[in-house]
């Protein structure tokens, strides 16, 4: 079996099964737009906490903290591993070690936590503790990430990278050969999977996955 946007299908065509068309990674980038740009930072902070008193980067630093522990709070109550990744270890690797083998389930099975650069407002003040002005520290300081691997009804396994600093960027990650198995489990196709590659199949006929919407 072999995606048609691989090589390989054209190489090895007398030796495979059939072929399917699917993107292969989709990365949609989500943003807090209020917190992109200093003025919007100030107005979140007003809304949240009344006024810009305590705006200040010990107190943004809390905000990290406060949501590390309610994502340890709750991963514990729900059974859910948090692990830290170590230089050198891919996050989908150590997800793998905990992907559940109940075919029906859904939602977050693994949260993998790993140090990368993030975008972190740098709030400077005056000696009588006005803000003076706000700015993204450069270079980019290295903080915790937090990966939510997630099992969804449509698109198999999948992931929500989050930076828990303001202004909270993240990613949402799809795999175009996930969301192939998920069809083709509602089309009650059997197959053998190993990470992108199908190995077995049913009936390849039935694998022309390039008409599904």
């Amino acid at each position: 079996m072999g995606g048609t946007g691989d090589s390989g299908g054209v190489l090895f065509e007398g030796f495979l099964d059939g072929s399917y068309d699917c993107v292969d990674r989709v990365v949609l980038r989500a943003y807090f737009q209020l917190g992109q740009r200093a003025p919007g930072l100030r107005m979140w902070w007003r809304r949240w906490q009344g006024s810009d008193e305590g705006l200040n980067n010990t107190r943004l630093m809390r905000v990290a903290g406060r949501f590390s522990r309610r994502v340890k709070g709750w991963a514990k109550g729900a059974g859910v591993p948090v692990v830290y990744s170590k230089s050198g270890e891919r996050n989908e690797d150590l997800a793998g070690d905990f992907v559940p083998d109940a075919p029906d389930f859904e939602g977050v099975f693994a949260v993998i936590v790993r140090r990368a650069p993030g975008n972190v407002w740098d709030v400077e003040h005056t000696s009588d503790g006005r803000i003076r002005r706000i700015k993204r520290k450069v270079p980019r300081p290295w903080v915790n990430h937090y990966a939510f691997h997630i099992v969804d009804r449509d698109w198999g396994h999948m992931i929500i990278r989050f930076c828990p600093h303001p202004p909270f960027n993240a990613l949402v990650i799809l795999n175009g050969h996930e969301w192939v198995a998920k069809e083709a489990e509602r089309r009650q196709l059997t197959f053998t999977k190993q990470d992108n590659c199908f190995t077995e199949l049913s009936n390849a006929p039935d694998w022309a996955l390039s008409q599904m919407p």
